[in-house]
């Protein structure tokens, strides 16, 4: 059978099965994905929004709480004024007469309102009331939405009556009514919701005592709109349009819900209407757990099934007229956008599906093309090695074998040619490795600083030759002599290759660090210089960038991608980590940021900065050296000068994998706080 043709019959079936395994297994594997994501958009849509209806019932409870404060704070100047104008006024048992609206000296804009009522049998207190008609009316100029009327009645049942604006279906514009509820002495009295006969609303009164010579002589009202106070969900209406409101009160067994007043989405104008016609069929458990915490004025929020609807329920105390605002939003209305992002999802999928379906038709036509191709190009190979292998056995050993593929006849020809030159090649290598050694060394530090109050050291171990860990101290442009910038970084595996990026990303530090730029800074460019060099290999590198302020006793840092530094904080005996806010290591991403860390130092503070070289070596039972045995040895030699540490911290771990070397490179940096004399 020709080449060809066995290589043509190899490639179909190691081309259909998978290709259609993958195809069955890519169908599943998008269904689940549709799913996957349906459920968790719905689970992140209620926790948001869950939490979106707690706080609009909150702020809403809020917010009533500071207009009631200014109302209790005009109640308060009304009850001055009042006290003021009223103490002389006599106080007569004759029958009562009204003095109707239209008969009164209208001050400025009473007439828009509808102008004024009063029922006195004295004339001194009708003269009185005229007198305070100007309070009554700046209020009711200053807060024309927050006050619907004001009202002062006295103990012999004279009354004035002020209405901030006209009544819409009344002839009657006085309206006295029953007596307020009692308040206490510089204090003010909340009514629950109640509805308003005049105006044909909801409202909230506030009541506060009139007093002359510590003697009460009345009180003064002003009724509140309820919608003016509680204003509409705001935010919540652009995720459902049938966000349902109460306001409701418990008994006070706290076993039932009393309903004042309902908003719901058909609603007008936002008025809130008294007399509910329906209640909120809540089961038995809901009910009490939400007339419970209504009793003792907590909010809350649950989810419930009302008339086969499942709800979300918030609802937070109004600490005014003992009343509650209770909000609804049906869940259906929140997890629609799961649905529909699913939906989205299995069409984009179905789409691929059929291109999917195209390319592999493609494949197969192009299979043919292929087995032909390959099949002169192997023969091609064959030819080339017979003639190098006879070149090699006449006695030229400068023959190369080139461009033979990359199969079995490829690694045929490579062998070849690493045959020939073995000895030549080993013996370069061995040249350059030690180059590369030599040169790497002389990348490292010569000394560390030795700043006062301060004993600093550093050390690199490898495993090879060469390796990927460094560490330096870096001079800054800031220049100031207090400041001292050090570095240890790792690139993952170690080598040549290792060495290389470590020698380039030292260099795009050091001129990072060469601006007067913070540690965040000089970290983000570092790493869009890495990136672009690491771009595509599956190289990166991880940096921790530090600080030490030698005169304020500060450690900042930036962690890109490395361990926290261990910290042994002598003076109290306990270990803590400069961990902090890391980010990616570099080389991962172009446009990663970087945070900035500091901490405060204390005398007998060792800072510990070390690579994975060491915690994770291995004894020859598997077991880890560990984090926990490395800050037993840093605790129990915290005598040792820094550099007598570092090599205390090595000589274990040689002892501890009774290892010559260690299987991966080590590098620390050491900074000691020396106690103070």
């Amino acid at each position: 059978m020709p080449i060809r043709i066995k290589i043509l019959i190899i490639l179909l079936l190691t081309t259909i099965p998978p290709a259609l395994f993958l195809r069955v297994n890519s169908m599943q594997s998008m269904n689940q994905l549709a799913e996957n994501v349906e459920s968790r958009t719905e689970t992140i849509l209620l926790n948001n929004i869950s939490m979106l209806l707690l706080r609009v019932a909150e702020g809403q409870a809020h917010l009533l709480k500071r207009e009631g404060q200014l109302i209790n704070t005009v109640l308060s100047i009304l009850a001055n004024d009042a006290s003021i104008t009223l103490s002389s006024s006599p106080q007569s048992a004759k029958k009562s007469t009204i003095l109707p609206m239209y008969e009164m000296e209208s001050p400025k804009g009473m007439a828009d309102r509808g102008g004024a009522c009063m029922s006195s049998s004295s004339p001194k207190t009708k003269d009185n009331f005229k007198l305070l008609l100007p309070s009554l009316e700046k209020f009711a100029d200053l807060y024309p939405e927050l006050i619907l009327w004001q009202r002062v009645r006295l103990l012999d049942s004279s009354q004035l009556f002020f209405p901030t604006k006209k009544a819409e279906h009344s002839e009657d514009q006085c309206l006295f009514g029953e007596p307020p509820l009692p308040a206490i002495a510089g204090e003010t009295s909340w009514s629950p919701p109640l509805h308003d006969p005049l105006f044909k609303r909801s409202i909230f009164t506030a009541t506060q005592n009139i007093y002359s010579k510590d003697t009460k002589i009345g009180s003064v009202t002003i009724a509140v709109p309820v919608h003016t106070l509680l204003r509409s969900p705001g935010n919540l209406s652009k995720f459902s349009p049938n966000v349902t409101s109460y306001l409701v009160d418990a008994t006070a067994e706290g076993d039932e819900l009393i309903i004042f007043a309902v908003r719901t989405p058909k609603d007008q104008g936002g008025r809130w209407f008294s007399s509910p016609e329906d209640n909120l069929a809540l089961d038995k458990k809901t009910l009490s757990q939400i007339s419970g915490d209504v009793v003792l004025g907590k909010a809350g929020l649950l989810s419930a099934i009302v008339d086969d609807e499942s709800l979300l329920i918030a609802y937070a105390p109004l600490k005014i007229g003992g009343a509650t605002l209770l909000i609804t939003v049906p869940r259906i209305d929140i997890v629609n956008d799961a649905s529909e992002e699913t939906d989205i999802i299995r069409a984009i999928f179905s789409k691929q599906m059929d291109t999917s379906h195209l390319l592999l038709s493609g494949t197969l036509l192009l299979l043919g093309i292929v087995a032909i191709i390959l099949s002169i190009s192997l023969s091609k190979s064959i030819y080339k090695l017979v003639h190098a292998v006879r070149a090699v056995s006449a006695g030229d050993f400068s023959v190369r074998i080139r461009n033979v593929g990359q199969d079995e006849i490829g690694e045929l020809g490579k062998a070849i040619n690493e045959m020939v030159p073995t000895l030549e090649e080993n013996v370069h290598l061995k040249s350059s490795l030690q180059l590369a050694s030599v040169v790497q060394q002389s990348l490292l530090p010569k000394q560390a600083p030795t700043p006062a109050s301060f004993d600093i050291a550093g050390a690199s171990y490898y495993c090879a030759e060469t390796g990927g860990d460094y560490y330096d101290f870096i001079a800054c442009a800031s220049g100031s002599a207090s400041q001292l910038t050090m570095a240890v970084g790792d690139v993952v595996g170690h080598g040549i290759p290792a060495a290389l990026l470590m020698a380039t990303a030292r260099a795009y530090l050091r001129s990072s660090a060469n601006n007067d730029f913070t540690l965040s800074e000089v970290t983000r460019k570092t790493n869009e210089l890495v990136v672009c060099d690491t771009y595509g290999s599956g190289q990166f590198m991880t940096l921790f960038l530090a600080s030490l302020d030698t005169l304020k006793n500060t450690f900042t840092w930036t962690r890109a991608g490395h361990d926290a530094a261990i910290v042994y904080r002598g003076s109290e005996s306990r270990f803590i980590e400069f961990k902090g806010i890391g980010s990616t290591a570099l080389g991962v991403k172009y446009d990663a940021r970087y945070t900035e860390n500091t901490e405060q130092l204390f005398p007998e503070d060792i800072i510990v900065i070390a690579t994975d070289g060491i915690w994770e070596a291995r004894s020859p039972e598997g077991v880890m050296f560990g984090k926990k045995l490395m800050e037993t040895i840093i605790r129990d030699n915290a005598s040792l000068s820094a550099e007598k540490l570092i090599e205390k911290l090595h000589t274990s771990a040689l002892n501890f994998t009774k290892l010559s070397s260690l299987e991966d490179d080590f590098t620390c940096l050491v900074i000691k706080f020396r106690k103070k004399s």
